[in-house]
């Protein structure tokens, strides 16, 4: 039985295959005909009126069992290929079908038909009711240069104008178990809620992977949801905000590293995490400057460029912003957003005081308008018991003389 199973195996599966570096214009037929099925290219090869294969780019070539190869490449616009999982979202319906945009390239049709049915476990009385504005996930059936992609959520496709399978059928990958539409956890269907970003083919292909190196590691740190569109398009939902940003940041920022350098990053931005959340590491205490009061002193050691604690606050708008009184605790983050402290005495960056000498400041202030904080970075090697100090700015400083004429500070 072993030796039948290895020789069907043999016949049927390119025991052979090996990844390699291909050009435009390269015949690869000699490398991807060890299989007894009909060949499924994908993006980046083409077939000739001779029966050999070329490639259209420059990429790296894939196979995945039994007979589906295709070129790893990076580009800018999207050209829907056979069997890509794209995010797309619905621009109009009728009767019969939905309309989708896919993001394609001008040279393809960036749009894409969705049939009402084409969903596991739909029927004309039980079937999605999507809106123009959903987002969906999906996967391309059919792609023609001069034609609107055909796009299923289902996984034996079926013609949606017919309801008879697909010549030949194309089945979704054997790994994603096929559940109802109605259960809510099949693989394909209606994304809500979450948060949608972009990002470059490349990097969409390479997350698509079984193994990458960004997803798993953040994985083990943030429970998250991602649905991944070789399109480019990415949609997330995690728990909180917070969580959110940080996983697509680290998602972007992962392009070009090696995994060990998305390890790293991902270990990096959870220590920041933990950090903000329990101000480990400084503790409040009398400041040693005369006059001022509380300060933050360090209760461990901080090399260059760690995260010291975060500056958190009552985020206001400009216009609010501006009708403060009080703006000793007022931070400008940037893009009309800031920060009051004043009431928030449990962030314990509030207690950094400014020495008034360059020589003696030890952090910074990392302004992230779009987390809503700043990171309080050390810019150099921290001491036990030293005490934190800061640049308030000239700004600062100046807005302090006006509003408190009796008590000037040069």
């Amino acid at each position: 039985m072993a030796e039948e199973f290895l020789l069907t195996a043999e016949k049927s599966i390119d025991l052979a295959f090996k990844t390699r570096t291909c050009l435009p214009g390269d015949d690869i037929t000699q490398h991807i005909t060890n299989v007894t099925q009909k060949l499924r290219l994908g993006a980046g090869l083409v077939a000739t009126t001779d029966n050999r294969v070329v490639c259209t780019n420059a990429g790296v070539l894939r196979y995945r069992p039994p007979n589906r190869y295709w070129l790893d490449f990076n580009h800018k616009r999207y050209t829907p290929a056979l069997d890509d999982g794209v995010v797309g979202m619905v621009v109009d319906r009728n009767a019969e079908f939905y309309r989708v945009d896919i993001g394609g390239s001008c040279v393809s049709p960036s749009f894409a038909t969705l049939g009402m049915l084409a969903f596991d476990g739909a029927s004309k009385r039980n079937r999605p009711n999507m809106q123009p504005g959903s987002l969906v996930y999906c996967r391309v059936v059919r792609a023609a240069k001069d034609l609107d992609a055909c796009v299923t959520c289902e996984g034996t496709s079926v013609e949606w104008s017919t309801g008879q399978s697909l010549t030949p059928p194309t089945v979704a990958p054997t790994h994603l178990a096929k559940k109802d539409w109605m259960t809510g956890l099949a693989i394909y269907g209606e994304l809500t809620g979450g948060y949608v970003f972009k990002a470059s083919i490349g990097l969409a292909k390479s997350l698509v992977q079984d193994e990458c190196a960004v997803l798993e590691s953040l994985g083990r740190a943030i429970p998250f949801e991602l649905a991944v569109g070789v399109n480019g398009v990415v949609w997330l939902n995690s728990k909180s905000s917070q969580d959110t940003i940080l996983v697509a940041n680290a998602i972007l920022n992962s392009e070009g590293l090696t995994p060990a350098q998305c390890e790293a990053m991902v270990a990096k931005r959870d220590r920041e995490s933990v950090e903000d959340s329990n101000g480990g590491g400084v503790e409040v205490k009398m400041s040693r400057l005369p006059n001022a009061g509380l300060g933050l002193f360090a209760t461990t050691t901080f090399n260059a460029g760690d995260v010291v604690c975060v500056y958190r606050g009552q985020v206001l708008a400009t216009a609010d912003a501006l009708k403060v009184a009080d703006k000793s605790y007022l931070m400008r983050l940037g893009g009309g957003v800031y920060i009051d402290a004043r009431t928030c005495i449990g962030v314990k960056a509030r207690y950094i005081n400014d020495c008034r000498s360059r020589g003696v400041h030890n952090v910074e202030f990392e302004k992230l308008p779009l987390l809503q904080k700043a990171n309080v970075r050390a810019t150099r090697y921290i001491h036990i018991g030293d005490e934190i100090y800061v640049d308030y700015g000239k700004w600062y400083w100046l807005a302090y003389n006006l509003s408190h004429p009796h008590d000037l500070i040069k």
